[in-house]
């Protein structure tokens, strides 16, 4: 994977599993009166702790930070005090729900507490939206600019950036990353140049059936066009029109026909659901010792979902 799409997908707070595609939805829960508290990551064959994200929101019950912990401290207990920060995410929302920024901070700064205005920022991404609210435009920043101050307007751009394609049923078709600025030498024109894209597929029940990605033009040097090269896919499975299970696939296999039984699987994901939201997600990463996915041994963790009720 490109470095700078790792860092991008990072930054805009992409699932960073191979197998989830970002126009997924992924929402924790259907019913409002619930928030995502934490999450819980545990090792699949010893149950042991590897980390735990925290949720918090604003008085409107908006998203305001996520913080990430990956060691028990010096008491050597999970889930108190003292627990090691490995870094968190801020978040604004707009009026209107949706989020315009998040900024990633991953040192304590000079007074070395976490979660104090001198907390050191890494990147941000920013996120751009139509007139009818439709996100458009994703954007990430690597660096505070000359005036080493960021948020400002010299702030330098990581050097790609993500476009938004929809649907006459407002649903995402594609989703493009760009990487250059054309021989206009100008972000956000037309012809900004692209390095790789995702297409999305919906089924009958109106959600992501597949995503598809491909990441060079074809023989006609041409994007979006039939030629183009596929680079891999995500399947996506339901129950009850909710997410159990998507299978990342990562080449052709040796048949070198794409959707057939040979494709090669990179990894997957299974999903299980209480009350309407997500309760425990299973991610696989590596076959076991019997060199055959989907059996007892694959390799991978287990994620719990703890939820607390809105006052």
């Amino acid at each position: 994977m490109n470095i700078k799409y790792l860092i991008l997908s990072m930054i805009l707070g992409f699932n960073t599993m191979n197998c989830i595609g970002s126009t997924v939805d992924l929402s924790t829960s259907s019913n409002p009166d619930y928030l995502l508290e934490q999450k819980i990551y545990y090792d699949i064959p010893t149950g042991a702790v590897l980390g735990y994200e925290l949720y918090e929101y604003d008085v409107i019950s908006q998203l305001s930070m996520v913080k990430y912990y990956t060691g028990p401290g010096t008491d050597g207990y999970w889930f108190t005090d003292d627990d090691v920060v490995f870094d968190y995410n801020s978040f604004v929302v707009n009026s209107k729900g949706n989020v315009q920024f998040i900024t990633h901070l991953t040192g304590a700064g000079a007074d070395t507490f976490w979660f104090t205005g001198d907390d050191v920022v890494a990147d941000y991404g920013k996120f751009i939206y139509d007139s009818s609210g439709k996100l458009i435009r994703k954007v990430a920043y690597s660096a505070a600019g000359v005036d080493a101050l960021w948020f400002t307007a010299d702030d330098v751009l990581i050097g790609q950036y993500i476009g938004l394609s929809y649907n006459s049923k407002n649903k995402v078709t594609k989703e493009v990353i760009y990487n250059g600025i054309g021989v206009d030498a100008t972000w956000y024109t037309t012809d900004d140049d692209v390095l790789s894209y995702d297409t999305s597929i919906y089924g009958s029940n109106g959600k992501v059936s597949q995503i598809i990605g491909y990441n060079a033009s074809g023989v006609d040097v041409t994007w979006f066009t039939t030629d183009d090269v596929q680079a891999d896919y995500s399947d996506y499975s339901y129950e009850y029109d909710l997410i159990s299970s998507v299978k990342y696939y990562s080449a052709s296999g040796v048949d070198a026909t794409w959707f057939t039984t040979d494709d090669v699987l990179f990894d997957y994901a299974k999903y299980s659901y209480d009350a309407g939201h997500i309760s425990q997600e299973k991610y696989f990463g590596a076959q076991g010792v019997d060199a055959t996915w989907y059996t007892y041994d694959d390799i991978g963790y287990r994620v719990d979902y703890i939820y607390s009720e809105i006052d």
